[in-house]
């Protein structure tokens, strides 16, 4: 190839990929959430329920592609400063984890932002309570209705252009002796060009449990948020379309080579 075609073919391959590639050359992907729960009651329907002091824990993780990861966990009884508090920080994610367990409330916060292309990132916070407690005022051994009660607020954000994708998940459990009684558990994702969308929460959970008198019970409860993000390469449709388009493009220049000799 002499020196002028091969000039000609490179501005024309230069011109091609700018006028044929997507737009999106630099991808986005944002989403975060955020879950608390609180006015935690646990009451029987005789007797009294009797607990143990209640310890508050707090964990949070963030990740990336970089190779960079932070972690920070947290753990405080009622009487030992009430309120557990982790935090997570690298570029492009974020999270936090609180607990307090003199007022009952539990939150879990994540964060994802994500630029560039070919990047991916995760983080998690979570807020966590415990105790046991045993009803009393009874006969031991006799049966007894308590009821689990917790409240639920929050909020789930994402949003993809057009070479991102997102997973957001938002999940709140109380656990009896190991076994899940009250869950709640909400996932929003996207795909490519996924629109801003927000979704608020405001729910309330409870449950009825027959238990007996003066027999001890553990309870755990916690509050999970989870995001994580990437950044791909163009879909295969898009590279095909890139592709065609710089062909017509050669097409056209030998069209025109053919016409001046012509």
């Amino acid at each position: 190839m002499k020196s002028g075609a091969r000039t000609r073919f490179s501005v024309l391959l230069v011109a091609g990929i700018g006028l044929c590639a997507p737009s999106g050359a630099h991808a986005l992907v944002i989403t975060d959430s955020t879950l608390t729960i609180s006015n935690i009651l646990i009451t029987s329907a005789s007797g009294t329920v009797q607990f143990d002091p209640w310890t508050a824990e707090a964990s949070a993780t963030a990740n990336n592609s970089l190779g960079q990861s932070d972690g920070q966990f947290d753990s405080t009884a009622i009487n030992l400063g009430s309120t557990a508090q982790a935090s997570a920080t690298v570029t492009w994610a974020t999270a936090q984890g609180t607990a307090n367990a003199s007022n009952l409330t539990a939150k879990g916060s994540s964060a994802v932002n994500l630029p560039g292309i070919l990047n991916q990132a995760d983080s998690t916070g979570r807020g966590s309570l415990f105790t046991s407690f045993t009803v009393t005022g009874g006969t031991p051994g006799n049966s007894v209705d308590v009821t689990f009660s917790m409240d639920l607020s929050g909020s789930q954000h994402g949003f993809a252009d057009a070479l991102g994708s997102f997973t957001n998940e938002l999940t709140a459990s109380l656990e009896l002796d190991g076994s899940p009684l009250l869950f709640f558990d909400t996932i929003l994702s996207g795909g490519p060009g996924f629109p801003d969308t927000t979704k608020g929460i405001s729910q309330n959970l409870n449950a009825k449990q027959t238990l007996t008198f003066g027999t001890p019970y553990f309870v755990f409860i916690q509050a999970d948020s989870e995001s994580n993000g990437q950044n791909v390469v163009p879909a295969p449709g898009t590279l095909s379309l890139v592709l065609a388009c710089l062909g017509a493009l050669a097409g056209l220049g030998m069209r025109r080579r053919v016409a001046n000799v012509s």
